[in-house]
């Protein structure tokens, strides 16, 4: 990637209660291990990016983007590049994916013990860590990034 390449930071990009709770893991030390995964560190982390995933994927339902009982991140990259061209309203759909895999991404990263985005989308394309659901949304990240899929959504 060139520097004009660069993703932005998450900071810039996520809703403000994803960030809020980006922020506040920060503040936390990153448990070194899932043993040492305390009752604060799931409380105010892991449940709560939990919990806004679910509702961005719910908003990509209300849509029409993504299948009842189908998760984000079941769905390969490939897929969500072939309805952005099957679909009517581009900007709310790569703005509503945005959000999702946003949300995603971080969970995962909590969850996998990480604290640097950079650090866990290299472990995860490298196959250090996870597996074929992580790879999709660390791929699905990364494309929405190439693009500059919009953090905000016009106004009508």
């Amino acid at each position: 990637m060139t520097s004009s390449d660069e993703p932005r930071p998450l900071s810039q990009r996520v809703t403000t209660a994803a960030r809020r709770i980006e922020n506040h893991a920060q503040t936390l030390d990153t448990p070194d291990s899932y043993a040492e995964k305390d009752k604060q560190w799931i409380c105010e982390v892991l449940i709560p990016l939990r919990k806004l995933t679910r509702e961005a994927a719910n908003r990509l339902r209300r849509h029409g983007f993504l299948d009842e009982g189908t998760g984000t991140e079941c769905i390969r990259p490939q897929t969500w590049k072939n309805r952005r061209e099957d679909t009517e309203d581009e900007h709310l759909y790569l703005y509503l994916l945005r959000d999702c895999i946003d949300c995603d991404f971080l969970f995962n990263k909590h969850h996998h013990l990480y604290s640097d985005d950079d650090t866990f989308r290299e472990a995860v394309l490298d196959g250090q860590v996870g597996g074929r659901l992580e790879t999709n949304i660390v791929t699905t990240f990364t494309w929405l990034d190439q693009i500059d899929a919009p953090t905000n959504l016009r106004s009508r």
